[in-house]
């Protein structure tokens, strides 16, 4: 079972440790004849599973990848963190062929550029600044 380590850690490393820890989760479950599906002791015992261990990692994982996100966010803008989390975590959580990041540019704090995307992008980002604020 995988360790989570400090904030030096690559958005990557921790979504992939995420899913080593999920794969081992499966492992150690099993179905009923009727359908059921229960954490298995004696499997957990036999891969040498500790749930409650894993679930204060995984607890760890995702405090670490919220810090990662905002620390990223706040050193480089929203549009550079967020292809940074495309090209870094694993293809199974997310799609590599992503083609609408500057639908993202209003969030982003440096100077807008002018959005050569998706015409429903342009829409979108006018219906969100035009909201009436309440």
């Amino acid at each position: 079972m995988s360790h989570v380590q400090g904030k030096d850690k690559n958005i990557g490393d921790i979504y992939r440790d995420s899913l080593k820890a999920s794969e081992e989760y499966e492992a150690c479950l099993t179905t009923t004849i009727y359908g059921s599906t229960y954490l298995d002791p004696e499997k957990c015992k036999a891969r040498s599973f500790d749930p409650i261990k894993a679930l204060e990692e995984e607890e760890k994982r995702i405090n670490l990848s919220g810090e990662w996100i905002e620390r990223t966010a706040d050193e480089k803008g929203f549009r550079a963190m967020f292809q940074e989390f495309i090209a870094n975590a694993p293809s199974e959580y997310v799609n590599k062929d992503l083609k609408f990041p500057n639908c993202f540019d209003y969030l982003d704090d440096s100077p807008k550029k002018e959005n050569k995307g998706n015409k429903n992008c342009k829409k979108l980002s006018k219906k969100v600044f035009n909201l009436p604020m309440k």
